[in-house]
Parts: C-alpha cells; sequence; structure tokens
C-alpha cells in the first residue's frame, strides 16, 4: 500500500471507532438522588450495561482489581451508579446486570474497601426501592451477596512480606 491509502484507511478506522463509542453511549436520564447528585453526573464508566461495550468496562475494571490500579471500593461504587442509572431509565435487566458486578468487585474487598462496599450498598438499596416486582429477586440476591462478601472481609490488610497462617478453628486466618 502506498502512503496515501494508509493514511485514509487510519483515518478511516479512527472515524468509525469514535463513531461506534458515541453510538454505544446511552443517554443519561437526569433524576435527583437523596445523596443530591442528579443521574448524569454520577460515576458510571465509559459505559452502561445497556451498551454493548459493557462487557469491555467490566474487564478493563476486573484488570485493574486484579493488578492493583482500581479498588475494589470504586468499582463497587461505580456498578452501584450504573444500576441506579439504569433503574431511572426503567431497563431493570440492566440493572441486574450491574448489581452482579457490584457483586464481583464485593468478593475482591479488603479491609480498606469497605466503606465503599457499603456507599454502594446503600445505593443499590435505593434501587431496590424503586424496583417492580420483576426485577426484586435478582436486585435482592445480588444485594444479600454483596453483603456476605462484605461480611467476610478481613479486619486487617497484612502489611507486604507478611503472610497469613493457616486458619485456626474458628476460620479466621491470623497475620504474622
Amino acid at each position: 500500500m502506498n502512503v496515501n491509502t494508509t493514511h485514509r484507511l487510519t483515518v478511516l478506522v479512527v472515524v468509525a471507532a469514535a463513531a461506534c463509542l458515541l453510538l454505544a453511549m446511552p443517554a443519561a436520564a437526569n433524576g435527583d438522588h437523596e445523596d443530591g447528585l442528579e443521574t448524569a453526573e454520577l460515576n458510571t464508566g465509559w459505559f452502561t450495561p445497556d451498551s454493548a461495550l459493557y462487557g469491555l468496562e467490566t474487564a478493563w475494571d476486573r484488570v485493574g482489581m486484579a493488578v492493583g490500579t482500581k479498588s475494589a471500593a470504586d468499582v463497587a461504587e461505580k456498578r452501584a451508579n450504573e444500576a441506579r442509572v439504569m433503574a431511572d431509565e426503567g431497563n431493570w435487566e440492566a440493572a441486574e446486570r450491574a448489581a452482579r458486578g457490584l457483586e464481583t468487585a464485593a468478593n475482591r474487598a479488603d479491609a480498606e474497601d469497605v466503606e465503599g462496599i457499603e456507599t454502594a450498598m446503600a445505593t443499590l438499596e435505593g434501587v431496590i426501592a424503586d424496583a417492580p416486582e420483576e426485577a426484586l429477586d435478582g436486585l435482592q440476591t445480588a444485594l444479600t451477596n454483596v453483603q456476605t462478601a462484605t461480611e467476610n472481609i478481613p479486619e486487617e490488610v497484612p502489611d507486604a512480606g507478611e503472610t497469613p497462617d493457616a486458619a485456626p478453628e474458628n476460620g479466621a486466618a491470623q497475620v504474622n
């Protein structure tokens, strides 16, 4: 290929990618919430659960949590906000999808994440309060699973280089 053709292809790919991103981003509903934020002001990341590209968003967040560049609390709050936005739009299936993502983040939480997980749970409780009957089972299951994960968060995070001992009879790990 000559330079002109390569340049045209590059421009075409960039324009197509930008168009896909713009089309995939749904418009956020405007609604006030108890915390004083409007739905459009909530941190929902790049894509919401009704986007075809939402899987990329959640995968990116899972990788970030795994390598330590994102906290489980931040991801949990983002998933809870996504559930709120989807609920405001009446898209309860997408709200449940976000709630399941909140479960994933809660299962990766440590002691430093407790406050953020609790904030996310409060947001999810607000979503449940507004939910129609058909969405209650999935949302309530997600909330119950997040509560269980929160109860299982170790109270202390081992310092770097420390490893937990084998679990004693009560099941709690001790740190050396």
